[in-house]
């Protein structure tokens, strides 16, 4: 039962990822939407969109990380 607890893990982990990258693409959305003039807030508001999505590719790499430990140990010690 360990691979099953993986992969339902993987894609709970991966479902969180989607929507919080779709987040940080929305930023990217309403800046164009709203056609912002004022260049500090434009580069502002891009820079946490990047930051926001750089963020969840990291943690979601360690979340794939730590899972595949965890599910190795598992394996292992089965």
């Amino acid at each position: 039962m360990p691979l099953i607890d993986f992969v339902i893990h993987l894609v709970v982990g991966a479902s969180i990822f989607l929507v919080i990258a779709a987040a940080a693409l929305g930023i990217g959305e309403i800046i164009s939407w709203l056609d912002i003039q004022d260049y500090f807030i434009k580069e502002v508001l891009s820079f946490i969109k990047y930051l926001i999505f750089a963020i969840d590719c990291l943690l979601f790499g360690i979340f794939l990380l730590s899972s595949t430990i965890k599910m190795a140990k598992k394996l292992w010690n089965h």
